[in-house]
């Protein structure tokens, strides 16, 4: 009985999880106004670094890399991707800010109202994985943090390999 109790409530927890749920759940502890390790740490489940360091990196550097370089190339990332999110949605915390957008939409959006009476629309990009919606991308002003990190890291990959962009 507890078996089927404890699978019914899997079932129960995966059919509500939507994209808006789980940018809901990163927003509650910025509201909370956790540290940053709290956010880096909720930020963790949600966000898809695979897919974010192979578009980073780009479809030619990303083929020619052995598995290893990329493994590697991932994890350095990551802890650079998780240190960016978790202080911008931090700062978010200065700011109002609503949902704009419905729960099961892939495309979830934050219309953060600014001080001078603009707003400006956070728009994160989720897909879904095994079962649970993974943050890929999220654009600021229009502008997505993906292709910000490409641009800044592509000159950098091209002379230095993926691993060689963490060493000066």
């Amino acid at each position: 009985m507890r078996v089927l109790l404890l699978t019914l409530l899997l079932v129960c927890n995966l059919a509500l999880a939507n994209p808006g749920s789980s940018l809901r759940e990163i927003i509650t502890v910025v509201e909370q106004k956790k540290p940053v390790a709290s956010i880096k740490k909720t930020l963790t489940k949600f966000l898809y670094v695979n897919s974010i360091a192979a578009e980073i990196a780009g479809r030619a550097a990303w083929r020619a890399a052995e598995s290893a370089e990329r493994k590697q190339f991932t994890t350095l990332l990551s802890d650079h991707l998780l240190s960016y999110y978790a202080e911008t949605i931090k700062n978010l915390a200065r700011y109002k800010y609503s949902f704009i957008s419905r729960p099961n939409s892939k495309r979830q959006v934050l219309r953060v109202n600014n001080p001078n009476g603009s707003s400006t629309d956070l728009v994160v990009f989720f897909q879904k994985i095994n079962g649970s919606w993974l943050i890929v991308d999220s654009s600021f002003n229009g502008i997505s943090i993906v292709a910000q990190w490409r641009a800044k890291l592509n000159a950098r990959i091209k002379s230095r390999g993926l691993n060689g962009i963490w060493h000066d």
